[in-house]
């Protein structure tokens, strides 16, 4: 075997032990891909239907919004003292609505007596400052009021704004009846549950009681301003 007959078999076998170290690589490379989309599927899919849940929740509930003028412990005492007053003027005329096209109708009729409420609210604490009340829809952060777990995204909301609307607010479920003014007794009500599984479905009453990640809680709560 004479040398340069030698050094062609060196080399195709340099070239074939090349190959199949490039081959691996390509099929590892491919599989990587493969598992990437898989899992991106997946997250998608569940984000869609996460999603499509809300959607069907929010349909059957409307939240309370309230907003302070700043972020001043002035302020936000002033927020609390409103809050109190519209929660306890409602719950009773809530209470006979029997679904929510019932209690958005009850709240669009009192939107102006509500408003009066607040604004006699404010005033008797010796403040000056505006407040606004609408129906209108609000994004909220993902939200636990006793054992039931509210996902993120848009709902339709009685938001009550002070001022220049600049500091923390506060929100709860108006209906069915969730909001609590004293967290230490934050206890859903029966009747309250009952409601909510008359008007959802299997899938969107059990996306309510589902356990939470704590750190979404936190992140929500950090991120947007809530103190309740």
């Amino acid at each position: 075997m004479n040398h340069k007959h030698r050094l062609y078999l060196l080399w195709k076998k340099i070239s074939s032990v090349h190959t199949l170290q490039c081959l691996t690589i390509f099929l590892l490379y491919c599989t990587a891909i493969s598992f990437f989309l898989m899992g991106a599927n997946l997250c998608l899919g569940n984000e869609i239907v996460q999603h499509k849940l809300q959607k069907g929740i929010a349909k059957q509930v409307i939240r309370l919004h309230v907003v302070a003028n700043s972020d001043s412990e002035y302020d936000q005492k002033l927020k609390l003292r409103v809050r109190d007053q519209i929660i306890t003027g409602l719950q009773k005329d809530l209470q006979s609505a029997g679904s929510v096209k019932e209690a958005k109708k009850i709240l669009s009729q009192k939107l102006s007596q509500i408003e009066k409420t607040a604004g006699h609210t404010l005033q008797s604490a010796g403040s000056h400052q505006k407040v606004q009340v609408s129906l209108k829809n609000r994004a909220f952060p993902v939200k636990r009021y006793g054992d039931l777990t509210f996902p993120k995204g848009t709902y339709q909301a009685l938001c009550v704004e002070i001022g220049q609307a600049q500091g923390h607010n506060w929100w709860c479920v108006l209906f069915p009846s969730l909001c609590f003014v004293d967290e230490t007794t934050a206890i859903v009500p029966e009747e309250s549950k009952e409601k909510l599984k008359h008007s959802l479905t299997r899938e969107e009453y059990d996306e309510l009681t589902k356990e939470i990640e704590p750190h979404s809680l936190l992140f929500d709560k950090l991120f947007t301003g809530s103190q309740n």
